[in-house]
C-alpha cells in the first residue's frame, strides 16, 4: 500500500508559518493586532529579521513620507473609495506586505495622511499680528483644502479616522503657532472647533448633490468666510468680556 505525501494546507508552508505573500491579504477578518499579528507571522518575520540582521522588503525603496505622499496623489485623481493597499502597493513599485513594515492597516494610513493635511494647512498661514487674523487665515486655508479636494471632507468626517491620536495632533499644531499670542487655551480650541464645524458643514453641502444650485444663488466662498470672522469677532467679544 503506497502513502501518500500529506500536503500542506495552502497558506500554511511546510515549516507550519504563513508564506511572506500571504500576509495582509487573503484571510478573512485578518487584522493588525497582536493576535492576528502571532497568527499570521508578523512576529516570526521580525524576530527573523533582528536575529538575521534583515531589513524590511525592498530596502531603501520606501518610507512612511513617501507613502502618505503617494496616498494623497491616489485619492486627489480617483478620491478615496478607490484608495487600496494593494494599488497603493502597486504605485510604488513595491509588494502589498511591504506596506506593513510602515503602518499597521489601512486606517493608519488614513489617519496619518489626515494628520499630514491637516500640518500642511497650518503651515500655508503666513505669521499674523494676532490671533484673531490668524484663526481667520487659518479658517480661509481649511475651506480651500475642503472646497478643491473633496476627498478630505470624507476623511473629517470618518469617526473611526477621527479618533483622540488625531484630535490631539491637530490641537498641538494649532497650540505652537498660538503660543506667540496671549490667548487662553480654552478659547482657541473653542474657536478653532468651531471654524472647523463651520467649513466642514459647507463641504458637505457644496460637494453633495445640491452644491451646483447652491452656488448659484450666492457666492459660497464669501459666505464661508463670513461664518469665520462672525466667529472670530464673537469669541473675541467674550474673550473682552471675561477679561
Amino acid at each position: 500500500m503506497l502513502l501518500r505525501k500529506r500536503r500542506s494546507p495552502r497558506n500554511i508552508s511546510n515549516d507550519g508559518r504563513p508564506p511572506i505573500g500571504s500576509i495582509g491579504r487573503g484571510h478573512r477578518g485578518a487584522g493588525t493586532g497582536a493576535a492576528d499579528r502571532a497568527r499570521f507571522g508578523l512576529k516570526w518575520l521580525d524576530k527573523a529579521a533582528a536575529g538575521r540582521n534583515l531589513r524590511p522588503m525592498e530596502p531603501g525603496k520606501l518610507d512612511s513620507d513617501r507613502i502618505i505622499a503617494e496616498t494623497l496623489k491616489m485619492m486627489a485623481e480617483g478620491g478615496i473609495d478607490k484608495f487600496s493597499m494593494r494599488m497603493l502597493a502597486s504605485r510604488l513599485s513595491v509588494r502589498a506586505p511591504t506596506l506593513y513594515w510602515y503602518f499597521p492597516d489601512k486606517a493608519s494610513i488614513l489617519r496619518a495622511t489626515i494628520k499630514t493635511l491637516f500640518a500642511q494647512v497650518v503651515g500655508s498661514v503666513s505669521p499674523c499680528a494676532t490671533w484673531q487674523d490668524w484663526m481667520r487665515a487659518f479658517g480661509a486655508s481649511l475651506w480651500r483644502l475642503n472646497r478643491d479636494l473633496p476627498y478630505t471632507t470624507i476623511l473629517l468626517q470618518s469617526a473611526e479616522l477621527n479618533d483622540a491620536e488625531v484630535y490631539t495632533a491637530a490641537n498641538l499644531t494649532i497650540e505652537r503657532q498660538l503660543e506667540q499670542y496671549p490667548v487662553n487655551r480654552t478659547l482657541y480650541l473653542r474657536v478653532h472647533s468651531d471654524i472647523q464645524a463651520l467649513v466642514l458643514g459647507w463641504a458637505v453641502f457644496v460637494h453633495s448633490g445640491i452644491g451646483a444650485s447652491i452656488q448659484s444663488q450666492f457666492d459660497v466662498d464669501d459666505a464661508v468666510r463670513d461664518g469665520i470672522d462672525m466667529i472670530v469677532s464673537h469669541w473675541q467679544a467674550r474673550a473682552a468680556v471675561a477679561d
